[in-house]
């Protein structure tokens, strides 16, 4: 019979497998070099070890959703949300289960709904949360998550900006000439200013300071999601494989904002990711300079384009000023799509969820 569950730690073994099928041996290797990082060392948890939905058939984990804790803020006080990712479903055996279960004289007591589809019951199961957002989903995942209720928050979606052709140069002409001929071709980018405010390089874990920011931040915004010293240093200082850099705005000893970026090579082309940044509502100063002083410090490292995932009114504003553009997939903005919140403005970025 095939039964939708929750997941549980012992399942490992066959999530991975399962990853490995359906996305290949490169991508089960990440996933287990980040297990415990993700599963027993996340602040957010409640309870150690694997949290989501899995169906099996025949004693096989075919199917998997998970569920990382948002840690999500609303009106100040915290709430029970989950991300779901890594939808997971090696639809072969999901279709011999589907024939099998179809071809018995008479449902199992305890069958699940699949009326809507696996992927739809899968999300529907109690384990899965009542409060749930998503970015980043195949059209095919949105599409099965607009039919069990779920909707676009407005506002949210990502942004782009050329940095540089530096870095596309050096695979044509080479290094030296690249970099010679580089401020030339950069003319055609939008001018980055230079920032007002002193941008400093925080090297280390976020300490106390960043506490007081997210004690009187989380506030300021209608629903937010978890960043205080605890969850910043999980994130982005005890990652297993990707190396953060992190600026920071401070007046005396007290940090006014930071922003958190990585660079990574795709497609050929070196880029880099905003990954977070926050700063009090009513400077709007300092979160522009922040993200000034982080193109000038990716055009050094001749960068050439960034992204940013946004999630709030006041930060789209600040990429709007600085010439970030939006992007859109099949016409559509990419934005996060939320089941069971409240109708609030969400604070989020690429960082929240399984973003990197």
């Amino acid at each position: 019979m095939l039964e939708i569950r929750p997941g549980r730690e012992s399942d490992k073994p066959q999530i991975l497998l399962l990853i490995k099928l359906v996305y290949g041996e490169d991508v089960a290797e990440r996933a287990e070099r980040r297990w415990h990082w993700q599963w027993y060392e996340d602040p957010r948890l409640t309870e150690p070890g694997f949290h989501g939905v899995v169906a099996e058939w025949n004693g096989q984990v075919i199917a998997c959703v998970s569920s990382l804790p948002a840690g999500l803020y609303i009106y100040g006080l915290p709430v029970e949300a989950f991300w779901f990712v890594d939808g997971l479903v090696h639809w072969s055996s999901v279709r011999r289960a589907l024939r099998s279960q179809k071809r018995a004289k008479s449902p199992s007591r305890g069958a699940p709904d699949l009326s809507k589809g696996l992927y739809a019951a899968m999300l529907n199961h109690p384990s899965a949360g009542v409060m749930q957002m998503g970015k980043h989903l195949t059209d095919g995942a949105a599409v099965v998550c607009y039919k069990i209720g779920a909707s676009a928050q407005l506002g949210t979606g990502s942004w782009s900006r050329l940095i540089s052709f530096r870095q596309p140069l050096k695979g044509v002409v080479g290094k030296p000439l690249a970099l010679a001929l580089g401020w030339l071709v950069d003319l055609a980018v939008p001018r980055i200013p230079k920032a007002a405010h002193q941008v400093n390089l925080h090297e280390g874990c976020f300490d106390e300071r960043f506490d007081v920011l997210w004690n009187q931040v989380k506030d300021d915004y209608q629903a937010i999601t978890r960043r205080d010293s605890v969850t910043l240093n999980w994130r982005y200082r005890r990652h297993p494989d990707t190396a953060y850099t992190v600026l920071t705005v401070t007046d005396k000893n007290a940090v006014l904002g930071y922003l958190v970026y990585s660079c990574f090579y795709r497609h050929q082309q070196y880029r880099a990711h905003i990954v977070d940044l926050l700063v009090h509502r009513q400077y709007y100063a300092v979160l522009d300079d922040l993200l000034i002083t982080a193109m000038l410090k990716m055009r050094a490292e001749c960068v050439h384009r960034v992204e940013c995932y946004a999630g709030n009114s006041q930060v789209v504003s600040a990429l709007k000023r600085t010439k970030f553009k939006e992007r859109f997939q099949n016409g559509n903005p990419q934005s996060t799509l939320v089941r069971g919140l409240p109708e609030v403005e969400l604070y989020i970025t690429r960082g929240d969820g399984d973003g990197g």
